[in-house]
């Protein structure tokens, strides 16, 4: 069946993303911002004096740290006592490493010391850091770290589709979390491998898009809408509540052994509320 090679394991995986809630104060994890804005290549820029207010996130210790690098309940506080320590007898301390993400910083080693500076009222720090280039314009400037995430990722959406082109009118395409756009790009080229085998003849991007546009995304979003699942889910937007409709879908239809529609799979999915293997 169509539908389950369609939104299968990708859905399945997508919709633990997008419900898996994450303390809003926390810093942000490298490898996901990374990889949601496909910055893959890098360049080492040497010695630079970064300003600490920049840095937004870690490569492995965003959980141990908040967002203003206050270090969390569960850490021994010995190892930041001594770095402070250190820094105010004004002992010679190595430079963090740091990945530069368009204006935004993210520490692969020296988050204590980062820490420390924090607390000792800082607002610089010297770093050896290393670009990863993003293939659009990203400044995360006044702007909440998140909300300039995800903006990058939408631009980069419309890059690929062309939707904005394509169906002018179309309401923006919102997620609460970053990651959210890939999955519909992987939505469409697996559309466009359907369309491709049901006409015969191969089927450009641009006719994948307006097709899954208007036959899959459009159909489900408008039946959210109108039974009001979003309402039970505050914060979260009708691509979050698409994905996660798609992939009760999917599930239904592997137990029914037949392809379930959108309708039935958001009136099952009202009844029976989430399914617990995609939260």
């Amino acid at each position: 069946m169509k539908i389950l090679s369609q939104f299968g394991r990708g859905l399945r995986q997508a919709v633990r993303w997008v419900f898996r809630e994450k303390p809003a104060n926390q810093l942000l994890p490298f490898e996901e911002v990374r990889r949601s804005l496909e910055a893959v290549q890098e360049r080492r820029l040497g010695y630079r004096v970064v300003p600490l207010d920049r840095i937004i996130g870690s490569v492995g210790r965003y959980k141990d740290f908040n967002a203003e690098f206050h270090v969390e309940e569960h850490l021994d506080r010995g190892r930041l006592s001594k770095v402070k320590d250190l820094m105010q007898r004004e002992e010679p301390l190595p430079p963090v490493k740091l990945y530069k993400i368009g204006d935004a910083y993210f520490v692969l080693d020296g988050n204590h010391r980062i820490a420390a500076a924090k607390e000792l009222d800082k607002e610089f720090v010297d770093a050896e850091v290393t670009e990863c280039v993003v293939p659009i314009p990203f400044q995360v400037g006044d702007e909440e770290p998140k909300d300039a995430i995800l903006d990058a990722e939408y631009r980069l959406f419309l890059q690929k589709t062309r939707l904005d082109r394509l169906r002018p009118r179309h309401p923006a395409i919102r997620f609460s979390t970053h990651g959210r756009y890939a999955v519909l790009l992987r939505h469409i080229e697996e559309h466009r491998y359907f369309q491709g085998i049901e006409r015969k003849r191969a089927v450009s991007m641009d006719e994948a898009v307006i097709s899954w546009y208007d036959t899959i995304w459009t159909p489900m979003v408008l039946l959210i809408e109108k039974h009001g699942i979003l309402e039970r889910f505050p914060g979260r937007t009708d691509g979050d509540l698409y994905i996660f409709v798609m992939n009760h879908r999917w599930m239904l239809s592997q137990e029914a052994g037949r392809d379930v529609g959108p309708e039935e799979a958001v009136l099952h999915f009202l009844v029976e509320g989430p399914c617990p293997a995609g939260v």
